[in-house]
């Protein structure tokens, strides 16, 4: 239920603020199935997870991607960060650590 209003929410989106990126999606439907379907599959994953630890073990998960993802921009699309943006990145990296070492 949670996709489908998400996917009816996007369609909105897009027909509001982007008018014709809406029939483009339509004429690449493969990739943009490949997109839908392991989005569904990430939010069966997050809720499920939810549903089976502690909300706040998920939550530290949900922040480790974030590094992930900037690592995966420096690495892979050659984008560079600032001072502040490693700094979070450490900071994220460290309340992870702490969350995992306490148990809290």
């Amino acid at each position: 239920i949670v996709t489908l209003i998400q996917s009816a929410a996007m369609a909105l989106w897009l027909a509001w603020r982007e008018p014709g990126e809406a029939g483009r999606v339509v004429a690449g439907w493969r990739q943009a199935g490949l997109v839908g379907l392991f989005s569904f599959l990430g939010s069966l994953g997050w809720f499920s997870a939810f549903a089976l630890v502690n909300a706040a073990y998920v939550k530290a998960l949900g922040q480790i991607e974030i590094v992930f993802t900037t690592l995966t921009s420096v690495f892979v699309l050659g984008e560079r960060i600032d001072v502040r943006e490693a700094f979070g990145i450490a900071l994220i990296i460290a309340g992870a650590v702490l969350l995992v070492l306490t148990g809290l």
